[in-house]
């Protein structure tokens, strides 16, 4: 959108900016993390909530309440990020907020598996989350109560997308987890439910 500022860019932005400072010592990067993470605290994150909302109209100051899984995700693994470089549990907490209204609100109704975002660059927002995700779970200092929450829904997801998500014969996925695709399938989708067994046995090898 035109003269929009968007949560899609500005994630992987900060995610970047505080992996290049680990890299490198560079406080520049490590300024860019931050400043890019409060912006998007300040402007896209309902702090009462834990919702990321999509992006801000540049010229009306309207925001995009959407709050997408991709959004979700990106915020989180910042959080992740610079949590591991300052130890401030601030980070772990707003974590906290973001993972648990993914996993309350992200969902379809009825089965506690993160909701059916669409085909192309869609069917790829699921797995995103769960990779940043995982790498927050594998943090220490997490709530145990809210901790054995996030676990539960992490298997329940991988357990309902290979019994019910895909055929067994063909293996392939499609954007719900919860029922198979009907024939093909695109990348984007596949690639998602790829990413969800990935964290899953990462986080399982711990």
């Amino acid at each position: 959108m035109l003269y929009s500022k968007n949560a899609c860019s500005n994630g992987p932005a900060s995610i970047l900016a505080a992996r290049l400072y680990k890299l490198t010592k560079e406080e520049e990067y490590l300024d860019w993390a931050r400043r890019i993470y409060d912006w998007q605290k300040d402007v896209l994150f309902d702090r009462a909530t834990g919702a990321v909302y999509d992006n801000i109209n540049g010229q009306t100051d309207v925001i995009s309440t959407v709050a997408l899984t991709y959004n979700q995700g990106t915020f989180l693994g910042t959080a992740v990020e610079l949590f591991d470089i300052t130890k401030d549990p601030l980070y772990l907490n707003d974590g906290q907020k973001i993972a648990n209204y993914t996993i309350s609100k992200c969902i379809d109704p009825g089965n506690n598996v993160l909701r059916n975002e669409g085909d192309g660059d869609g069917g790829l927002f699921k797995g995103i989350f769960m990779r940043y995700f995982v790498q927050y779970l594998q943090r220490e200092g997490i709530s145990e109560a809210f901790r054995l929450k996030f676990e539960s829904f992490l298997r329940n997801n991988a357990r309902i997308a290979w019994t019910q998500g895909t055929n067994q014969q063909t293996l392939l996925f499609g954007p719900s987890w919860t029922q198979p695709p009907a024939g093909s399938t695109q990348l984007t989708s596949q690639t998602s439910a790829a990413m969800l067994f990935e964290s899953i046995a990462l986080f399982e090898k711990k």
